[in-house]
């Protein structure tokens, strides 16, 4: 397990790179944006850190606030089977923990904290950054439950058998990982080595997001590969990602914290009422009879955080405003909402195309709460 604070990083055997955050990325897409494998074509490669500062037994743990342990089974309230070696035949899940205090107090999450982020990096026998490995780091947001307590779980190679409406543990964080199961990632049979992160935004003393300065933990499992389990592994994949997909399809989701706080005003050169007719023309065909009930922006810096390709050349920038849209369709029965931002393709020359959509899934909620 590591921690890595992006101002001062620590030194331990080695010395370290700084670090290179990841973040939500999502193709802008017309269809439901839920994050699980059968859409993985909706995402684009996340930045991992480039310093991870491993010891000779693949791990690093220089800092004990945050203990991350990997099992065979789930951990259903207990210590499951702890292991950090397992095979492509193996199930394997994740549960992180504060050593002391709370995930709250550890990760430091404000109370409009948008939600952590966790994503797996793939290595070779070596100990080399597998760079056609798709990494995806998405966002998972803790209830005020799970962020006042000590631990939560993780799916990685969970068993689809089980999978009870679409979850076995608190969240599904394989997705990207299972889809990778291919030889470009894979090249041949033997060990390998995966690494899974959890960061956060540091935010300042008001509860502000201090930009670009993340805190990292990680720590790693090592994985023996066999390609005779690949197809199975993303095929499982698939079944995991529609059982989910029919939960959030299904499930009633309370309002979010956005539903009772003050909108920020909007910082990216647009204003409240394009940002809604952007979001509304966005789908293929036309969105059936609605009313906007809110809408809501975040806190912002008015930038854009850009992401680089393997040869530091820009990729595409996303903006550091993030925007909730409240829906309730004329018939009155159906709810809902749905986190976005703004991303633009880099057109080279030091300019970017035009600002499009970049969502995140939409969550059902009860008609009769959003008064």
């Amino acid at each position: 397990m590591k921690k890595i604070v992006l101002q001062g990083l620590l030194l331990i055997a080695t010395v370290c790179a700084q670090a290179r955050t990841g973040g939500i990325i999502n193709k802008a897409t017309e269809t439901t944006a839920t994050q699980y494998a059968k859409n993985m074509d909706n995402k684009t490669t996340a930045k991992e850190p480039d310093g991870y500062c491993v010891n000779e037994n693949g791990t690093s743990r220089y800092d004990d606030g945050l203990k991350i342990i990997f099992s065979a089974v789930p951990f259903n309230g207990g210590d499951g089977q702890p292991s950090n070696i397992f095979t492509s035949a193996n199930r394997i899940y994740a549960k992180i923990t504060a050593a002391k205090g709370t995930l709250k107090e550890v990760l430091k999450i404000a109370d409009n904290d948008d939600g952590i982020k966790i994503y797996l990096v793939l290595f070779n026998e070596a100990g080399e950054k597998i760079k056609k490995f798709v990494s995806i780091a998405e966002t998972f947001a803790l209830s005020s439950v799970q962020a006042n307590s000590k631990s939560i779980t993780l799916d990685i190679l969970p068993d689809p058998a089980v999978f009870n409406s679409g979850k076995q543990s608190d969240f599904y964080v394989g997705a990207a990982f299972a889809y990778g199961h291919n030889q470009y990632n894979f090249t041949q049979n033997g060990n390998y080595k995966v690494g899974l992160f959890v960061t956060n935004e540091k935010v300042d003393d008001w509860g502000k997001p201090v930009y670009g300065d993340d805190i990292i933990f990680a720590d790693y499992f090592m994985y023996n590969f066999s390609a005779k389990d690949a197809v199975n592994i993303v095929k499982e994949s698939q079944t995991i990602s529609e059982a989910k997909n029919n939960a959030v399809k299904n499930a009633i989701t309370p309002l979010p914290k956005q539903w009772t706080e003050k909108t920020n005003p909007t910082a990216m050169g647009f204003t409240q009422a394009q940002l809604i007719s952007m979001y509304q023309n966005s789908f293929t065909d036309k969105m059936d009879a609605h009313t906007v009930v809110k809408f809501y922006a975040s806190a912002s810096n008015g930038g854009w955080t850009i992401v680089n390709n393997d040869f530091g050349i820009p990729v595409y920038r996303y903006s550091n405003q993030w925007y909730t849209i409240f829906i309730k369709y004329a018939n009155g029965k159906t709810c809902y909402y749905q986190g976005f931002g703004l991303r633009q393709q880099y057109n080279g020359g030091g300019t970017y195309g035009q600002a499009f959509i970049d969502k995140n899934e939409y969550h059902m909620t009860d008609c009769g709460s959003m008064k």
